[in-house]
């Protein structure tokens, strides 16, 4: 990722109109939106924590779309969380084994921060009423969102789910999902396959790595076929504004607010 963030600037210093990009963007989100808040969004200069905080914070900031990472507890239930190894450890006091869900629950969260299992992110999406979910789920994904559909009742619509492989389109579909955003950071797809089946179904959105939107020739390739690109994660504006010009749609990002698009 570093890697490909320095080809990202490298290409920059080589844009002579990157000055003047005179570019506008809107506060308001479009459907697709630009902006999809990485992992609840950046709270007080800390990433990835998937908190009640984060959503609260982001959203009073100006973000309506939020990619969350699911993982499943010892006892089979989602909570958000991006893994039991790293994340873990790094968010939470006193972790250790696998939790479950009621101990999960009863943790204490590192800096202030509030855990969220998927029945208190249902709570938190009723309180905010045009706030959506991307879901990234890490394992057993057609299994959790199965989950999903089956509790989330009339929420279900504002969720909007990742899938892996191509063979996880139909049975999102046939759980509820409208939209489905089929995601390559896992794929080994090549180019053809992905755009074959990009085209061939109603997808909401692809998106890929910064890495695999080198050279541009997939993403200008699904531009040709009107179907929006995300790249993850960009937290620079001036990168957003040059992938932009490239074709990409959005992008996940955990700092970049709704105000920087003025900018």
């Amino acid at each position: 990722v570093a890697f490909a963030n320095a080809e990202v600037f490298l290409l920059l210093d080589e844009d002579a109109s990157f000055a003047e990009d005179k570019h506008t963007f809107f506060f308001s989100d479009p459907d697709p939106p630009i902006l999809i808040a990485h992992a609840g969004g950046e709270l007080d200069g800390r990433v990835g924590q998937n908190s009640r905080e984060a959503l609260d914070r982001n959203y009073a900031k100006g973000h309506r779309y939020f990619e969350v990472d699911f993982c499943w507890t010892s006892d089979n239930r989602l909570v958000l969380i991006h893994d039991w190894q790293m994340s873990f450890t790094g968010l939470f006091e006193d972790a250790k084994e696998l939790p479950s869900l009621e101990r999960f629950e009863s943790m204490k969260m590192k800096h202030g921060m509030t855990q969220m299992s998927l029945e208190s992110l249902f709570l938190w999406l009723s309180e905010h009423n045009d706030a959506y979910i991307i879901t990234d789920v890490k394992e057993r994904n057609s299994p959790a969102l199965k989950i999903i559909a089956k509790k989330a009742g009339s929420l279900q619509k504002r969720f909007i789910p990742q899938i892996y492989d191509p063979s996880e389109f139909e049975s999102a579909r046939r759980f509820g999902f409208k939209k489905v955003i089929f995601t390559l950071y896992r794929s080994p797809l090549p180019d053809d396959e992905v755009i074959q089946f990009a085209t061939s179904n109603n997808l909401f959105a692809v998106t890929m790595p910064v890495r695999r939107a080198f050279p541009f020739s997939l993403l200008q390739d699904l531009n040709r076929k009107d179907v929006p690109v995300y790249v993850h994660t960009i937290n620079k504006i001036e990168v957003f504004k040059y992938l932009h010009r490239k074709g990409v749609h959005g992008i996940y990002t955990d700092k970049i607010l709704p105000k920087d698009l003025r900018r």
